[in-house]
């Protein structure tokens, strides 16, 4: 009776929660595949940096089929303001910062390349692309090997705050084959999605401190 009851417990909660108790990295691949087959993404996420790049950006991201992506975020980068948007469909990418603005060939990967790297390292280093016009990191192809994760770390469940009942695991990013610092993600146990990163990455100009919060984030 009692072994019935303990599976009956286990069936019972959600199958996001049990990956991420067994083995964070299963789990993160698990939401990294959703992400990349969904047809349609739908975030609204804010981004506050300190160190070589301070950045406190908020804003919405749609990504369809074939390449089809919506992006705006506004607020402050780099010390200036920004008004930041990328609008593409399968053949032209629309970059634009304020009244500076150019049109390029949208990436064959374009929607993939952002996402991929939205999973593994956040949207801070694509919002600092942006702000050049340039489209996101390996739009061509590549990304998969640019920037990859490694070296899991135990999950536990956020006790008290906004942040309670959240599962939360740490993990290396790893940027070119070396490790460019460590990150933790927050994942909502019902729907196995982010609601919040915090990471210290080192670039050529430093060190950067980024929390993102994602308070929407829908996959279709």
């Amino acid at each position: 009776m009692t072994r019935l009851l303990v599976v009956w417990m286990l069936s019972a909660l959600p199958l996001a929660a049990l990956a991420l108790d067994d083995d964070p990295a299963a789990a993160f691949a698990a939401f990294e595949s959703r992400l990349l087959a969904a047809r349609h993404v739908q975030l609204q996420a804010r981004v506050l940096a300190t160190g070589a790049l301070p950045a406190d950006l908020t804003g919405h991201l749609e990504a369809g089929p074939r390449n089809a992506m919506s992006l705006d975020f506004s607020g402050t980068l780099a010390g200036a303001p920004r008004t930041l948007s990328l609008q593409s469909d399968a053949w032209r990418a629309h970059l634009a910062d304020a009244t500076r603005q150019r049109d390029e060939t949208t990436g064959g990967e374009q929607n993939r390349a952002l996402l991929l790297t939205l999973a593994r390292a956040g949207l801070l280093h694509n919002l600092a692309r942006l702000a050049n016009l340039e489209g996101p990191e390996r739009g061509a192809g590549g990304a998969a090997r640019w920037v990859t994760v490694e070296n899991f770390h135990h999950p536990t469940y956020a006790l008290g705050g906004p942040l309670e009942g959240l599962l939360a695991f740490g993990f290396d990013v790893m940027v070119d084959g070396r490790i460019a610092g460590p990150a933790r993600l927050w994942l909502d146990p019902g729907t196995g999605l982010p609601k919040r990163r915090e990471q210290t990455l080192q670039t050529p100009q430093g060190a950067v401190t980024v929390t993102e919060e994602y308070p929407e984030f829908v996959l279709e």
